[in-house]
């Protein structure tokens, strides 16, 4: 595991902050935040290698976590967010919580994995999803108590846009992608790449499938991705409509921050305005 960004909070008292765990098949992130108001504090990304197993994810964030004081602090609050891919929405009508296993069973292959829920759109829809076992429990070690959602559970909170919208976060070798269209959620999809075309494939198969126009899509951008990137050179010949996902200044509580592009970190920053 790599470092990314380690930009700690410069107050001591962290019985003060709260604590957003977002845990991945690609990285692990830690934002500290204040709540009343929302200030982001400090951040934390660690970058993990391609491919790794879940045994090999629960060692690198136990040895991660164990290796930084700042993380064993006590917190006011933590939340624990996963950003696995082995989640699927369902409509409220066809949402059975007793057969939720057998349809990520059916999705993503057999887990021993205890399924999750989270309820989104005032109940109209539901994210269930899975965290390896081993992983969770290493987290849970760490940070007892705390509550437990899926990544996309609260970036589906954003409000709707009539306009159709591809949103895609960038991570260290992989990206998501969230489309809305006619004012509904289409698709939230995860893609591993290994070169710039791979993303625009992506993006360009989910607008066809969708019956959307690649020249006339919002795209917004945010994650480990900047106009100066290979990839942003490649998705800038395919769409016309791109932004970056700016977190507002006014949260933002270290100067440190300020050194770098704040879509950079905005996917994480918007999770923490969710739970604060």
């Amino acid at each position: 595991m790599r470092a990314a960004f380690t930009i700690p909070p410069v107050q001591n008292n962290f019985s003060q902050l709260h604590l957003l765990v977002e845990a991945g098949a690609e990285n692990i992130s830690f934002v500290f935040f204040t709540k009343n108001p929302l200030q982001i504090a400090g951040l934390m990304i660690f970058n993990m290698d391609k491919n790794l197993a879940p045994m090999q994810i629960a060692a690198e964030v136990d040895s991660e976590i164990s290796n930084q004081p700042i993380l064993m602090e006590e917190f006011a609050s933590c939340t624990i967010v996963s950003n696995f891919k082995e989640s699927l929405l369902v409509p409220a009508k066809y949402f059975d919580e007793n057969i939720s296993g057998d349809m990520l069973h059916l999705m993503y292959g057999e887990s021993t994995a205890t399924p999750f829920k989270d309820s989104i759109n005032q109940g109209s829809i539901f994210n269930i999803y899975r965290i390896e076992d081993i992983i969770k429990d290493v987290l849970k070690e760490y940070y007892s108590g705390s509550a437990v959602f899926h990544s996309t559970s609260l970036q589906l909170q954003k409000p709707v846009t009539q306009l159709p919208t591809l949103t895609c976060m960038v991570y260290h070798n992989a990206v998501k992608v969230i489309l809305y269209h006619n004012e509904k959620i289409q698709v939230v999809k995860y893609f591993t790449y290994n070169i710039a075309l791979d993303v625009a494939y992506h993006l360009l198969n989910i607008c066809k499938q969708h019956h959307v126009s690649n020249e006339e899509v919002s795209l917004s951008l945010c994650g480990m991705i900047d106009e100066g990137s290979n990839l942003y050179t490649e998705l800038y010949k395919y769409f016309l409509h791109i932004s970056f996902d700016n977190m507002p200044v006014e949260i933002i509580g270290n100067e440190q921050l300020l050194q770098y592009p704040l879509h950079f970190f905005s996917h994480l920053t918007y999770m923490a305005s969710c739970v604060s």
